[in-house]
């Protein structure tokens, strides 16, 4: 509305154009005028200013004032609410044209403090605007929202543009790799929730804003079997995307596989397991194979080599074998114990009668030759064994060779070897004579070579005669110094009766005397002497030998009883 004096005009809005305006009444020449705008323009709010407008009508019309309208550009803007991240752009496209206005964060005590802001370009009054986000926040990422957002502008500032912005959350997970336990629990931060993971995939199912921190911590590790699980790029920072590349590695464990061994003596034990083969030498110690097992495979325990020196038998007690678990395996069990072996006697050749053979505390009687004779109780092996003659027979000679030694690994059979020896003197079962009582025989022997000498005896035809044998050295053709003799001897039957010397007595060669006395009467077989006989007689039995010989009774030549003695070179 323009103004002239008292009188008004309105001027119609024509969009821009140019518009005529005149005053209704009409001023005389050389009257002064002054055209003012009285009412600006609304709708939209413009800004008009008149030019030429004042002066004195000199006799004409005065078309030649102007009036000059502006719309009026007010600012866009308004409030950021909960802004953290950095980044965030707005955009507000009015009048054709596109503003971009970044965002910066204001740092606070408590929370974001709200942000204001204004578009750095003015939007004429009518004009209709559009604000949105053109990039979001990151840093947190965050997504904002925007009410108020579009609308006209009328005739002042727009304020009431608010843009709210929330920070994301995102999950946190990723994969497992090697998986084959159970009970695999992970832990999302020191006091943060607890899954249990039984697949390859795993996700917590809390979320975390971003620009937090996490990480990934392996609460407890799988069983049956027993892993040991390890987290890599398990921690860092929640960016804009969820948390996928978290990587769980879990491996089985392996653990030791042992025991103890009891009982062992000798060396040489092996033992085996899988492909591990070792040796075990302590006595009582412990064994550990090099290769560990891992937890849920099975381990089997055998003995693979026996103990020698001494020869053992060594077995697994228990199961020996089982599935590893969480643990080393150290109550495997192994006990050996001593083996032992047989021993005998291989006896050959004539063994006479009477003969005893000894082993430790066993005894036992020989009966026939050719025979293996073996001794009830056994030898632990890497003890000592000794096969002796604890009674030596009559009417024969025998030796053990070898008949010492230690137990090794296999049953020892020791070599006896019995003869009748060397047998020196008469022999008669024919001419039969009576001997009274207390009657000292003796009866001159020649040896060709040194013997060992026995036992010594006689001929006799009938039996329960009491004798005692002796051995004399000769003096001068006659019976000279005791060298050895027989306990009582009763006589058996017809034939031969012969009696063991105390100890066997080694002889040299050369001649010797072998004499009797007998305690009751008995018939004796008589042989040829030669003249190298003797008898005397009234001598006390009991007084047994030694004796001194005085000189030969009549009837002590020729013929003189059939003693002799028997020994081995």
């Amino acid at each position: 509305m323009l103004s002239i004096g008292n009188e008004d005009v309105v001027v119609a809005a024509a969009n821009g154009a140019i518009v005529p305006f005149t005053f209704p009444t009409a001023l005389a020449s050389g009257a002064s005028y002054a055209v003012a705008v009285k009412f600006q323009p609304t709708g939209p709010v413009q800004s008009c200013a008149v030019t030429g407008g004042n002066g004195v009508v000199a006799g004409r019309d005065i078309n030649d004032i102007e009036v000059a309208c502006e719309t009026v550009a007010y600012a866009v803007g308004g409030n950021v609410l909960g802004l953290e991240g950095s980044g965030l752009v707005l955009k507000n496209t009015a009048q054709g044209a596109a503003d971009l206005l970044p965002i910066t964060p204001v740092a606070g005590d408590a929370g974001a403090p709200a942000v204001s802001f204004r578009f750095n370009k003015k939007v004429e009054s009518g004009a209709s605007f559009v604000v949105t986000v053109a990039t979001q926040p990151s840093q947190p990422t965050q997504n904002c929202v925007l009410s108020g957002d579009q609308g006209t502008v009328v005739a002042g500032e727009v304020t009431t543009v608010t843009v709210s912005c929330n920070t994301n959350s995102y999950t946190v997970g990723g994969t497992v790799e090697g998986l084959s336990g159970s009970g695999l629990v992970l832990k999302l931060g020191a006091t943060g929730p607890e899954i249990a993971v039984n697949t390859l995939e795993f996700s917590f199912p809390s979320v975390l804003k971003s620009g937090t921190g996490y990480s990934v911590l392996v609460a407890a590790n799988p069983t049956g079997p027993w892993q040991t699980c390890d987290v890599s790029q398990g921690s860092g920072v929640i960016g804009g995307a969820n948390v996928t590349d978290v990587h769980v590695k879990c491996s089985t464990n392996p653990y030791s596989v042992g025991g103890a061994v009891s009982g062992l003596a000798g060396t040489g034990l092996k033992l085996k397991n899988g492909v591990d083969e070792i040796s075990v030498a302590s006595p009582g110690g412990t064994f550990t194979f090099p290769t560990k097992v891992e937890s849920g495979q099975g381990y089997a325990l055998s003995v693979t080599g026996q103990p020698t020196s001494p020869w053992q038998s060594c077995d697994v007690t228990g199961t020996g074998s089982g599935v590893v678990q969480g643990g080393d395996v150290k109550d495997l069990a192994v006990s050996c114990n001593t083996s032992s072996f047989k021993v005998a006697a291989n006896v050959t050749g004539p063994v006479g009668t009477g003969l005893k053979l000894k082993s430790g505390t066993d005894e036992v009687s020989v009966a026939s030759a050719s025979s293996s004779v073996p001794f009830p109780t056994l030898v632990a092996s890497g003890q000592t064994y000794g096969v002796t003659i604890s009674s030596p027979p009559l009417g024969a000679i025998c030796s053990i060779a070898g008949g010492t030694g230690t137990m090794q690994g296999a049953d020892v059979s020791v070599p006896v070897s019995c003869s009748v020896g060397t047998v020196a003197g008469g022999s008669s079962t024919t001419s039969s004579q009576p001997v009274p009582p207390n009657t000292l025989l003796a009866r001159r022997v020649t040896l060709p070579v040194g013997l060992k000498v026995a036992s010594l005896g006689g001929y006799w035809s009938n039996s329960s005669c009491s004798v005692k044998y002796a051995l004399y050295s000769d003096s001068a053709g006659a019976p000279g110094a005791l060298v050895a003799s027989t306990g009582v001897v009763i006589t058996t039957g017809s034939g031969p009766s012969e009696a063991l010397l105390a100890s066997a007595t080694n002889v040299t060669a050369g001649d010797y005397w072998i004499a009797l006395v007998l305690q009751t009467a008995c018939n004796g077989y008589f042989a040829p002497t030669g003249g190298s006989g003797y008898v005397a007689n009234a001598l006390p039995f009991a007084n047994g030998f030694p004796v001194t010989f005085g000189a030969a009774s009549p009837g002590g030549t020729g013929l003189d009883l059939a003693m002799f003695l028997r020994g081995a070179p």
